[in-house]
């Protein structure tokens, strides 16, 4: 306690900090906040209530513990905000849905901590009993809500003669994201809705493969530039996977892209590749 409060105190300041940094430049890594602030939770919250339970506890162990406690609870609604942010953009999933459950477990835990300390332990075991058992066997459960979300976001998306080639780039995301966590649910599509047509699951599932992102090796993407310009406009990015020494990348120095609004650019990437190998694995330039 002596040594770990005031770590987790000088942690959750890093926190804050890290916070008001994103914030303020809009950048918010969302899983990432989450993952760091639950972890700060699961440290902080018994640390600082094992401190009420030392009878000769110093001053400034004490104030220490309170200014913890209050801390915690400012960093429960960016919890809030980084999960459903996830829901907004992409449906309500397992994972999603056991993160929200833990986050009303934390405000019952912060809500007996400072109105009935005294039946904190009682309270706590029973709250979090509750909340196993609507988890695991009630209709409630992490896996049958996420399939109702899901179902409910892809039939909203694709109604009845809906293409899906007629969907904005925001609609056909959400619908995309939606039909392959049914999809992964179950090979044989036994949780995707009836009304979605075969034309629109060979083009949801051919989606992502020509417009997210170019992830094939620096050899594949090297054989395929003999076909010039290379149409890059419907990719979100492109990034290389791997880099070997035997590949000419003489094409790389002269290489055309089409872009959205009809233009071709030539990008010499041969010297921009160059600057990000690592020349110690690879001693030879390209």
């Amino acid at each position: 306690l002596y040594v770990g409060l005031p770590l987790v105190s000088i942690a959750l300041a890093i926190v804050y900090i890290y916070l008001i940094k994103i914030f303020v430049t809009h950048s918010v890594p969302k899983n990432t906040i989450y993952r760091i602030v639950v972890g700060i939770f699961i440290v902080a919250y018994p640390l600082a209530n094992m401190v009420y339970g030392i009878e000769k506890k110093p001053r400034v162990l004490g104030i220490l513990a309170k200014v913890v406690e209050y801390a915690l609870i400012p960093l429960l609604a960016v919890e809030i905000y980084t999960v459903t942010v996830r829901i907004q953009d992409y449906g309500l999933s397992s994972a999603r849905y056991i993160s929200l459950t833990f986050i009303l477990l934390q405000a019952v835990a912060l809500f007996f901590n400072f109105y009935q300390r005294k039946t904190k332990m009682a309270g706590l075991f029973l709250a979090g009993t509750a909340f196993v058992l609507i988890l695991t066997i009630t209709p409630l459960n992490y896996f049958s809500v996420p399939i109702w979300d899901q179902t409910t976001q892809l039939k909203k998306a694709l109604p009845d003669n809906q293409q899906f080639v007629d969907l904005t780039e925001s609609q056909k995301n959400k619908a995309y994201s939606s039909y392959m966590y049914l999809k992964a649910l179950d090979a044989k599509g036994r949780y995707i809705p009836e009304n979605i047509s075969d034309t629109n699951k060979q083009q949801i599932e051919s989606y992502k493969k020509n417009t997210t992102s170019y992830t094939a090796k620096v050899g594949t993407i090297t054989e395929q530039l003999s076909a010039f310009p290379v149409d890059v406009s419907s990719y979100h990015y492109m990034h290389f996977l791997s880099y070997y020494n035997d590949i000419s990348f003489a094409n790389l120095q002269q290489l055309k892209l089409a872009c959205d609004d009809g233009k071709t650019v030539t990008v010499n990437m041969q010297d921009y590749l160059n600057e990000i190998i690592d020349l110690s694995n690879h001693p030879r330039k390209i």
